[in-house]
């Protein structure tokens, strides 16, 4: 079965190849480590990960909010806030983003874990059961199939609303009788 893939962004290296390290020792595979917001953007469109471990202080024009909010906006990839920084101010910006979760710095592989497995990972399949066609394609909605993944690989079928115009290209409509 093939592992989840995460990426990793923290802009301190010996930080993030940690982070790597413990991933790879949990069964995870590590689909790319980023040090800026806009790597992790790069690194997003190259690789598809299925969750995105995030620095909430990053160097360069994009903190780790700013991104984590363009990773949510436009790839709807969980994420999952890694900082140092628990103050009010900054936890409520980064609430705004709606994560997955946060894991305070120094991290414990046992708080990745737990964290990680607690959540669970969607893949969206292309199978959607119920579609209206009347909508505008901005406001499309349907009710998907989703495989969903957890931190030990186990797979279970889920299903949830999704409104994302950016998957229509890769959903294949099929009558209900025809996908399963």
């Amino acid at each position: 079965m093939e592992p989840a893939k995460i990426l990793v962004v923290e802009d301190e290296n010996i930080v993030a190849k940690d982070i790597a390290t413990s991933l790879k020792r949990l069964g995870y595979a590590v689909s790319a480590l980023a040090s800026s917001g806009e790597e992790a953007v790069e690194r997003t469109v190259d690789t598809h990960p299925d969750l995105v471990l995030m620095d909430i202080v990053l160097r360069g024009k994009m903190d780790g909010i700013q991104t984590a909010q363009h990773i949510h906006d436009h790839f709807n990839i969980p994420v999952v806030y890694l900082t140092a920084y628990a103050d009010e101010k900054t936890l409520e910006r980064a609430k705004m983003t709606e994560p997955f979760g946060y894991i305070l710095k120094p991290l414990e592989e046992r708080e990745l874990r737990s964290t990680i497995e607690s959540k669970t990972i969607y893949r969206l399949s292309p199978v959607c059961l119920t579609f209206n066609p009347d909508a505008s394609r901005i406001n499309r909605s349907c009710m998907c199939s989703r495989k969903v993944r957890t931190g030990s690989g186990q797979w279970r079928s889920s299903t949830r609303d999704c409104i994302n115009p950016k998957t229509w290209p890769e959903l294949t409509l099929l009558n209900t009788s025809e996908a399963w």
